[in-house]
């Protein structure tokens, strides 16, 4: 497997390498263009050849409006999409879509980020988009993807913890419950996965079902359970909006199960408390209040307030 990995990494950046040196003048002066923020340059050259539009402009595959948003160049990005750029197509090399290059940004509370993903979303960009993605195996940020793998534009922004596109998308009424097609892990069980308490939370705001499961009839719960360090915090916003602490999957295991299986001892306590406590609406009008002692050390262990 490590040998595979080598091999496309080496054709990846090989392949890159080999096509910057491809490009014709007229795409290099386009590009430069761009970087240069000169709109009636950009302007001449798109209506004098308006291909340009569409392919891929430098050797990380990018199309103009895919650089133009990595740039951060609100003013370039209208006038592309003016032009008639595509919001929806990916680049040429890792198949990203412009919002999820807006995504990897992770400028937080940026408001190029807000004036970025306003533009592409009235364009119609679409964030529930099926996009098959090429995973740049030098930077993966997790260690479960493969070389080629399928996600949403808003499964990428809650990968890539960008909590203002996150919640910007939840605004313009994104389908929280979308799964994904190859896996069923909705927004939420990936976040949950994460340990992105505060992400759990909006997608929580947002409707997101905490009792839906995934192909295997993992919820929420199972994934935090499994997921990065103790995720208490994620279990313990999941519990308080009704994620059900009883529901076993196709394995048989619930997420006390999973939790064990993990040598999880502070997750055990915290889902072994919650296991006796009616679950609460998805939707709260405020903030409930759970207490459970520990009858062997009359300590507090879980509590909501």
């Amino acid at each position: 497997k490590n040998v595979v990995n080598m091999s496309w990494r080496l054709a990846f950046h090989s392949t890159k390498l080999v096509t910057s040196y491809l490009f014709p003048v007229r795409v290099k002066a386009f590009r430069e263009a761009i970087f240069d923020g000169n709109v009636e340059i950009i302007r001449a050259l798109a209506e004098k050849r308006p291909r340009l539009l569409y392919q891929t402009i430098d050797a990380d595959g990018n199309t103009a409006l895919g650089l133009a948003v990595l740039l951060g160049e609100v003013e370039i990005v209208k006038t592309l999409l003016a032009l008639g750029s595509d919001p929806n197509l990916a680049n040429g090399f890792d198949h990203n879509h412009p919002l999820v290059i807006l995504a990897k940004l992770r400028q937080e509370e940026s408001s190029t980020t807000h004036l970025l993903a306003d533009i592409l979303l009235e364009a119609g960009s679409d964030p529930n988009r099926i996009v098959h993605y090429q995973a740049d195996n030098l930077n993966r940020l997790d260690a479960t993807q493969t070389p080629s793998f399928c996600e949403t534009p808003f499964l990428c922004a809650i990968r890539y913890s960008n909590e203002t596109l996150v919640k910007k998308l939840c605004d313009k009424g994104v389908d929280v419950d979308q799964p994904n097609e190859d896996t069923g892990m909705t927004a939420l069980m990936l976040a949950s996965t994460m340990g992105f308490d505060s992400i759990v939370n909006v997608l929580l705001d947002a409707g997101a079902q905490p009792n839906q499961v995934d192909f295997q009839g993992n919820t929420a719960l199972h994934h935090a359970a499994a997921g990065y360090g103790e995720n208490i915090e994620c279990i313990k916003s999941l519990i308080a909006r009704g994620a059900d602490v009883n529901i076993a999957n196709e394995e048989g295991s619930t997420p006390l199960i999973v939790a064990k299986e993990n040598s999880n001892d502070a997750l055990v306590k915290l889902l072994t408390s919650a296991s006796s406590i009616e679950p609460q609406s998805s939707k709260l009008s405020s903030s409930p209040v759970y207490d459970k002692v520990d009858s062997a050390t009359e300590q507090t262990i879980f509590s909501f307030t």
